[in-house]
């Protein structure tokens, strides 16, 4: 990934304040709160979540942590700003890495010798 940049917590605030992602079948459905349009992304497809706020955009990876693992708990998005900032932190996008993300809020830079 390039130009990858981490939402800032006032940002993902506001996209999981403003937009309900959730699964259907194989497609996540995308609707603006207020709103009764609703778009459908293929679950193995890259999609663009276009706000007032910021764009992020929304890997196959982190759909597939997300319907494995935190789809009851974390939104998607959360998850997609945990792998961003795990990429941009140069740290390994494990399971392990994206939940002591999303429960601590922070990780450990690994260090090299």
């Amino acid at each position: 990934m390039k130009n990858v940049k981490p939402l800032e917590q006032e940002e993902l605030d506001y996209i999981d304040k403003n937009y309900l992602l959730t699964l259907k079948d194989d497609y996540i459905i995308v609707q603006k709160v207020g709103y009764n349009r609703k778009v459908m992304h293929d679950v193995n497809e890259l999609f663009d979540l276009n706000t007032s706020k910021r764009k992020i955009r929304i890997t196959p990876v982190a759909i597939k942590y997300w319907i494995d693992n935190f789809q009851n708990k974390y939104s998607l998005v959360a998850v997609q700003n945990a792998i961003n900032e795990l990429i941009v932190c140069y740290q390994d996008v494990s399971l392990e890495n994206i939940q002591e993300h999303l429960v601590n809020g922070c990780f450990k830079i690994k260090e090299t010798n």
